[in-house]
This record gives C-alpha cells, sequence and structure tokens, in this order.
C-alpha cells in the first residue's frame, strides 16, 4: 500500500511528528508499504497536488490539524481516499466530529470513541500511540533528576486533588513535581520545594523518569476543555504509559480499561482506581525494591517488543489496507 502521510505542523511535547516520521522512515526500508511524509507547510497547493499525483498513493492521511479547505477540496478531486488522524480523544471528539465530517475516514488513538464517530456517519479506525525508544531509553542520570516519587504533567483539577490527598507523603520524600502553574494546590507551600514550575522538553523529561523510583501517571478529565459533552470515557493508554515503560522505569498509572490489552496487569504493570489504593501502592512499592525493578523490567521488554512507533505503525498500515479496500 501506498500512502502520503501530512504532518501536522503542531509543535507538542509528545513530537508526535518527528516520531512517526522516523518510524515511517524504518517502516520504509523493510516492509511493502510504502510511505511519503509531506509538510503542507512548505507546500503550495500545486507541488503538494504534483507530489501526490507523481506518487500515486492508495490512501493519504492527514495527521492532527485538518487541511485547509482549498488544499482539501483540491484533494477530494483526485478521488484517493483521505483520512483524518486525531489525537486527543475523547476530550476534543464534539469537535473532532465536527470538522472530520469531508473526510472518508477518521483515524483516532481512543478505542472508545469509535461508536461516536460511527454513529456521526463516519467511518473510524483505531490508532494508539506508542512511543520513540530512541527518545526515551534506560540511562544513567545524575544526582539532580533522582527521586523516589515523580510526576510531570498539567495541573488539571483530578490531578490537583490526587497530588493535595498525598501531600504529607510527597513531602516526608523525595519527590519532582514538574510543570507549570502548580501553584494552584492547596498544600503548594509544603510542597513548593518538590515542584519544578516549567515545560521540559522529551530529553529532560527521560531523565526525570530515569531517575525516579516511582512514575505517577495520572490521567486527565475527561471533559477538561468542554468538547466533550456526551462524557465519553477515555479507556485507551496515552502515550506516556509507554514512554515511562520505555525508560526501563516503575509507574503506577489510573486504570483504564483497555490497558491490559498492552501490558498483563499486576505483573507488567500496577494500576490504581482511587487515591487511597495509590498512597498503598507508593508505600509498598518505595519498601521492595526489587519487585518494582522486576515489574520495569517486564514492562519495558513489552515495550520494546509491541508498543514503539514502528511497530504500532506497521500494524496500522496492514489494518488500514483491509479497511479502506
Amino acid at each position: 500500500m501506498r500512502v502520503i502521510h501530512i504532518t501536522s505542523g503542531v509543535e507538542s511535547l509528545s513530537n508526535l511528528d518527528f516520531n512517526m516520521s522516523r518510524a515511517y522512515e524504518n517502516i520504509n526500508k523493510k516492509s511493502t508499504h510504502k510511505i511519503n511524509i509531506v509538510s503542507k507547510e512548505n507546500e503550495s497547493i500545486q507541488s503538494l497536488l504534483a507530489k501526490i499525483k507523481n506518487f500515486k498513493p492508495d490512501v493519504i492521511i492527514v495527521f492532527r490539524a485538518p487541511l485547509p479547505t482549498a488544499f482539501l477540496s483540491a484533494l477530494k478531486k483526485l478521488q484517493i481516499s483521505i483520512g483524518r488522524w486525531v489525537v486527543d480523544d475523547p476530550h476534543r471528539i464534539d469537535k473532532h466530529v465536527l470538522k472530520s465530517k469531508p473526510y472518508d475516514f477518521v483515524i483516532t488513538q481512543e478505542k472508545n470513541c469509535l461508536s461516536v464517530y460511527k454513529k456521526n456517519d463516519l467511518k473510524a479506525i483505531h490508532g494508539p500511540l506508542a512511543t520513540n525508544e530512541k527518545e526515551y531509553y534506560p540511562m544513567k542520570v545524575n544526582e539532580n533528576y533522582v527521586s523516589d516519587i515523580c510526576f510531570i504533567g498539567t495541573p488539571y483539577k483530578n490531578r490537583l486533588a490526587i497530588i493535595d490527598s498525598l501531600a504529607d507523603l510527597l513531602q516526608e520524600k523525595n519527590t519532582f513535581i514538574i510543570g507549570p502553574k502548580w501553584e494552584q494546590l492547596k498544600n503548594y507551600t509544603a510542597l513548593k520545594t518538590s515542584i519544578i514550575n516549567q515545560t521540559l522538553p522529551p530529553n529532560e523529561v527521560a531523565k526525570y523518569y530515569n531517575g525516579a523510583k516511582i512514575v505517577l501517571n495520572l490521567n486527565r478529565p475527561i471533559n477538561d476543555v468542554g468538547l466533550n459533552k456526551q462524557k465519553i470515557n477515555a479507556i485507551t493508554p496515552n502515550n506516556r504509559t509507554f514512554d515511562i515503560a520505555a525508560c526501563q522505569s516503575f509507574q503506577l498509572t489510573a486504570y483504564l480499561e483497555e490497558l491490559e490489552a498492552y501490558y498483563k496487569l499486576k505483573d507488567e504493570i500496577i494500576c490504581f482506581k482511587h487515591k487511597e489504593e495509590l498512597r498503598e501502592h507508593i508505600l509498598y512499592y518505595l519498601e521492595h525494591s526489587e519487585e518494582r525493578q522486576r515489574i520495569a523490567q517486564k514492562a519495558y521488554n513489552r515495550t520494546l517488543f509491541n508498543h514503539t512507533y514502528t511497530i504500532r505503525l506497521q500494524h496500522f498500515l496492514d489494518q488500514l489496507q483491509s479497511f479502506i479496500k
């Protein structure tokens, strides 16, 4: 199958354009699928059409940001199947449904949203995220990155509540809470010395993951931006799950229904369903380093075998080939 993948041009800490482009390059070297990666920021309609006509793709994928109307109208005249790949479901599902109607199909990273698109007469396929093992990997770090407990992320309301509930424990331990605007914590004063109020690039994030005994993986609220009015639950693991595991770091992650489709629960990954259970797990695994390291090693092995972008996209392209027929 021949695919034109149009990158988003959206800069993010997840580095998705770079990670996926690298994976496609790997696939091009050894697969029957051939992918041409195109940046719409660097293309006029005429040059984009020329590349498509020359490459003769079976399908065009528009990643994240929808194409300008003029671009999309021109592409549709070629009568090639065009799909839009979204990565913020279910949090922006209302907007994604509306913006995706001109496309032939949607690729969503969230499995629980497939039925929503179907109800809106949109064909949809599941395309979960993964990790770039060249960016997230085991490494030795200096003492500045070492911690008992580490969380890196945005202070959504549910995350603030969880961190506040653990404030006494986090204050006793060597803790890092990293990201902007954590001064919203009720216990900010008590935790102030543990907070790094800045956004970190992936290479720094990987160092903090490697230096932590326990990395917390806390989900975001499902309707945090008001664009999930049906309150569709997220059930697919986020890319942070795979990034942490790729660092061979131990994580405690909020439970999601689909987690066990990716890792063996209680063997390769440890979940929690409420704040009290999270506290219990933190106390237990800080005291049981061998068990913690064994679980982290198993998650690492599973991730390299199943959850890198190269592996994920190869599997996705195999599925897509059947999907568009």
